[in-house]
């Protein structure tokens, strides 16, 4: 059966679980900072993963992507996660660079494995943002421009066509 962020689904041990967290996360492009994602839920197994995929493909279908991240699947934080709530990390990025992918969940008890097939649960997107100075130091009263790149061009990133305004504080 399918699995959609924030309904009912039953899973392949036959248990009922409901996945509500927010089907669009954000990651910065760092290359020493890791990657991090919150699912909140019931009945959340710690053998669970999550994996990436093309934003335009499909969870359980198209290839898992590799080499993203230092690590190709996620690995649960046991220390900050529960049953109704985990911490997934996904690794230090590869490249510094804006991205979108797709989140998909790994909820069979073969999730070590990256078959395309265990990775069937679609979870939203994931952006990674990007932001890039005119200048090495910022400093009060220094003129800068800053380019935020939001996940290319792909859905769940930001607009390049220009026009949006950030406040920094």
């Amino acid at each position: 059966e399918g699995f959609v962020v924030g309904s009912v689904s039953q899973i392949s041990d036959r248990r009922l679980v409901t996945i509500t967290s927010s089907s669009s996360h954000f990651c910065f492009a760092s290359l020493t900072v890791a990657c991090r994602l919150q699912i909140t839920g019931s009945s959340l197994d710690a053998a669970y993963t999550v994996g990436l995929v093309d934003p335009g493909g499909t969870c359980g279908t198209t290839s898992l992507e590799t080499g993203i991240f230092d690590q190709d699947t996620s690995t649960l934080d046991t220390n900050l996660s529960t049953a109704e709530m985990q911490v997934h990390a996904l690794g230090t990025l590869q490249s510094d660079t804006a991205a979108s992918y797709k989140l998909c969940l790994c909820t069979s008890g073969s999730c070590g494995s990256s078959d395309t097939a265990d990775f069937s649960h679609d979870l939203g997107a994931l952006s990674i943002t990007a932001v890039a100075a005119s200048v090495t130091f910022v400093y009060a009263g220094l003129a800068f421009d800053l380019t935020v790149q939001c996940g290319g061009t792909a859905p769940g990133g930001c607009s390049t066509a220009g026009g949006g305004r950030y406040k920094i504080a």
